[in-house]
This record gives structure tokens, C-alpha cells and sequence, in this order.
């Protein structure tokens, strides 16, 4: 009886030890299924975050950059349309049809590196040394960053451009657009190199830039800092920038800064009205309410008057463009107009152009449409190189082809050098030239219709300064829709 008993107690132990056993192993398989089942979730996640990221890369390179608070930007008018939000005090530019915008007057003479420009002779107003100050106190200081670059992911030194497929080698280093080798800084203020320089390369669309050195805007004094642009070919430039930090604020003057020097209408029709040319000027809503009946009485032939523009990703109708080619017609003058353009693809150019045409109603013109593309100071931040931005413009001259009205190319001298030589089409006689170069005698070699010889002109019924142009009959070809 006992050993029945005993072997009994084992049978039982043996059974619950074979179920304790069962139950692990039962556990340890459902834990393994759960941890796969995370592990799956997990995996999901990291695609969803990596697929959100390309998808930004590819926004981000194909769209304009968003620009510093430094920038000039447009802000809602009163008549719904976008118009700029900046002082007039900061229109120290040259070239710059909109003077918001900042172009050669940041340019020292010497300042395009060795695959730039032929930019010889003097610059009227050319600014360079203690009145460029950065006012971006809040923004990254990126100038002090020994690795900084704006560079992303490179692709290959061979590029398809953006509009006729044609396949471009890149041959030729990056250039600087725009380059003050002496800016000037307040004591205190952040640093921002990009408010100094601006970029590009012939086919490269995302130049890497590298800055060496460090300013420490706590100490007044030059610091020097160099800046080297490197594109997928490996092509480089470089350049030394002696930044200035002075006392002061923001708010206050920089020493040396000036007021403005007029150059009468009277004094500028003396020295370039003869036989063969015709004077004029370009306005916009910077100049504001206009008096055209002094304008003619002070001989002014022509006007030339913004419509509007693209900026930020948004269509615009200068607020005076139709009190201005009304009243303006009315005097008797010629008229044309012009188009500030950003844009930086094929869809954005034709679309600009609907916009365009839908504002201007068929008017008849006497000049061809002006382009005028001038951000140059952040050419970098638009995802495209300068095959593309000479692509934008012919687009631009097909569009408005199509409405029957002809076109024409507005650029400093520096700019017709170095940016709009690329799209196989010859400035100057394929593409009409509206050259803007700030001297009493321009030493620019190629062809051009029209000078825009100031942007400190005085006319009797404008209150301000304005451009003062030269056009040469010449070579003067009106609109096709007289």
C-alpha cells in the first residue's frame, strides 16, 4: 500500500512537472510573437519617417529657400495684392529695379572670383565697406561656423536641365553673385555670412559652402574669414571677408553713411539727350503718387512701370500700376512694364505670366516686356543653377509670345556677365538687353538697347529718387502689339 502511495505522488509530480514545462515553453513563444509583432510596428514607423523625409528633400530642392529676417519681402497692400514691407533707407542697390532687393552694390570691383566677370570701370554709389549691416539678430549665426555649408545629398557632375532636357557637363567652378569683402557688423549682433554673399554654379544646383575662421561680434575690430564654394565637379572658389564690428545698433547710423546725391533731370538731359537717343524712367510703388504732366514738362519721354511679380510663392500687382499707366498715358508718354520674377521652374514662370497678362488686359505697350530677375543675393536658397534660371526666361519670352507681346532681358552689367550667358541665345540680339550699370560712361562690352544710367534721379512731380534710363532708337525694337 505504501509504495502504491509513493508511486502515485511521483505520477503526480512527474504530470505537474510536464504542465509547468509546457506552460514556459507556451509563455516564451507568445512573448517571441509579441516582440516581433513591436518590432514589425517599429519598422513601420522608421519608413513613414524616412519616406516624410525624402519627400521634404524633394520639396526643399526643387522650391525657393526661406529667406533670412534680414530679407526684404512683400506684405498684403490695401488693395489685397502683395507689396514690399521695406524702408525705403535700405535701397542702396544697383541694378535692382525693385529697390527691395540687393544686387551690385555689394559688389567691390574686385570682388567676382577668378571664373566671374569682366567688371571693370567705376561704380557710381557702389557700396561695399560700413554700410552693410546685418539687423538679423535672432538668426543662426552661420558665418561662425568653421563646417558650415548649404550644401544636401550631391547626384552626379552631369545635369539635365530643367526645361529642354538638354544634358550640361559641369566644366566651371562656382561663382560669387554677390560678395562685400568689407562688411560691417554691430558690436553684440549676430553674424550671418549669408547676408553678405550670395552664390551659384553653371549646372551644380546645390553648391556646398564652407566657411573657415570666426568673427566674434563681442569685440570691435576686423576679423577675417574665408569662404570657399566647392560643386560636384570639385570644382572651388574662394574669398576673404574682413568683417567690421563697430559700436552702435541697428537702430542707429553706421559712420559714414550719406544721404543722397541727386542727379537732376535737367543735368542728365544735357549730358546724354542727342540725336538718336530717348530719356526716360522706371517707377513703381516706391515712388509713389505720381505727377505725369510734370514729368513730361521736365522731358521725360518714356515710363517704364512695374505690373507686379512673383515672390515667396505668391503673385502681386504693384499697388500704383494702374493709377500709373493710366495717368501716365494720359500725359502722353510711352509706356512699358516690367516683371519682378523669382521664380525658379518652368510651371512658376508660365504661371506668372497667366497672372501677368490677366493684369495687364491687352493694354498696348511700347517697349518690350521686361524680365527682371535680381535675387541674386539668395540665388543658393532657389534650388537651381544658372542653366536653369536662363531657362526661366526663355520660358518667360515663350509665354508672352503667345499674347503677342515681345520681351526683353533687365541685368547689371555684372550679372549679363556671369548668370545670363548660358542659354545658347545671343544677349543682346536674340535677347533684347536693358542693361543697368550706375557711371557716367559704362564699360560693358556687350549689346543692349537701353541704359539705366541712375537710381538717384530727381523729376520735377516725383517725390523721391528715381531711375534714369537712355534708350538708343537705334536699336530700339517696339512691341509687336502697337
Amino acid at each position: 500500500m505504501g509504495d502504491m502511495v509513493k508511486r502515485f505522488i511521483l505520477i503526480v509530480a512527474g504530470v505537474l512537472l510536464l504542465l509547468g514545462i509546457a506552460l514556459a515553453v507556451f509563455s516564451a513563444l507568445s512573448g517571441k510573437k509579441d516582440n516581433e509583432n513591436e518590432g514589425l510596428n517599429v519598422t513601420t514607423e522608421a519608413a513613414t519617417f524616412v519616406s516624410a523625409t525624402e519627400s521634404t528633400t524633394e520639396v526643399l530642392d526643387q522650391s525657393p529657400g526661406e529667406a533670412d529676417s534680414g530679407n526684404k519681402k512683400e506684405a498684403a497692400s490695401d488693395s489685397g495684392n502683395i507689396d514690399e514691407e521695406v524702408s525705403d533707407s535700405e535701397n542702396i542697390n544697383e541694378g535692382a529695379l525693385d529697390s527691395e532687393n540687393v544686387n551690385e552694390a555689394d559688389l567691390d570691383s574686385d570682388s567676382i572670383n577668378e571664373a566671374g566677370a569682366n567688371q571693370t570701370g567705376s561704380v557710381e554709389g557702389d557700396i561695399t565697406d560700413d554700410t552693410q549691416v546685418s539687423d538679423a539678430a535672432d538668426a543662426e549665426d552661420i558665418g561662425n561656423d568653421t563646417n558650415a555649408s548649404s550644401g544636401g545629398t550631391k547626384v552626379s557632375t552631369t545635369y539635365t536641365n530643367l526645361f529642354d532636357g538638354r544634358n550640361v557637363t559641369d566644366s566651371s567652378a562656382p561663382v560669387f553673385l554677390i560678395l562685400n569683402k568689407k562688411p560691417t557688423v554691430y558690436k553684440g549682433e549676430v553674424f550671418n555670412v549669408h547676408d553678405f554673399i550670395g552664390y551659384g554654379d553653371d549646372v551644380d544646383r546645390n553648391v556646398d559652402m564652407e566657411v573657415t575662421g570666426f568673427v566674434d561680434t563681442d569685440e570691435v575690430g576686423t576679423h577675417t574669414i574665408s569662404v570657399t564654394l566647392t560643386d560636384d565637379a570639385g570644382h572651388t572658389t574662394s574669398a576673404s571677408l574682413n568683417v567690421n564690428v563697430v559700436e552702435g545698433s541697428s537702430g542707429g547710423d553706421v559712420a559714414g553713411n550719406t544721404g543722397i546725391n541727386y542727379e537732376p533731370f535737367e543735368s542728365f538731359s544735357s549730358n546724354y539727350k542727342e540725336t538718336g537717343t530717348s530719356l526716360g524712367i522706371d517707377v513703381s510703388r516706391w515712388q509713389g503718387d505720381i505727377d505725369y504732366e510734370k514729368v513730361k514738362a521736365s522731358g521725360v519721354d518714356f515710363v517704364i512701370m512695374r505690373i507686379g511679380g512673383y515672390d515667396d510663392g505668391s503673385h502681386y500687382t504693384d499697388r500704383c500700376y494702374k493709377a500709373n499707366i493710366q495717368n501716365a498715358r494720359a500725359a502722353g508718354l510711352k509706356i512699358g512694364i516690367y516683371w519682378h520674377a523669382e521664380e525658379s521652374t518652368e510651371e512658376e514662370v508660365k504661371q506668372s505670366v497667366k497672372y501677368m497678362m490677366d493684369v495687364l488686359g491687352g493694354e498696348k505697350l511700347d517697349f518690350p516686356i521686361a524680365y527682371d530677375w535680381e535675387d541674386f543675393a539668395h540665388f543658393e536658397d532657389y534650388g537651381m543653377s544658372m542653366y536653369d534660371l536662363n531657362d526661366c526666361y526663355q520660358v518667360f519670352a515663350g509665354e508672352c509670345s503667345k499674347y503677342g507681346y515681345n520681351t526683353c532681358l533687365y541685368s547689371s552689367m555684372n550679372f549679363l556677365n556671369n548668370t545670363w550667358s548660358l542659354s545658347g541665345a545671343a544677349l543682346g540680339t536674340d535677347i533684347p538687353v536693358w542693361l543697368a550699370h550706375y557711371t557716367s560712361n559704362t564699360s560693358y562690352q556687350g549689346k543692349y538697347f537701353m541704359w539705366q544710367h541712375s537710381s538717384t534721379g530727381y523729376v520735377d512731380g516725383i517725390n523721391g529718387p528715381v531711375d534714369l534710363n537712355v534708350l538708343y532708337l537705334n536699336e530700339y525694337s517696339p512691341s509687336t502689339n502697337e
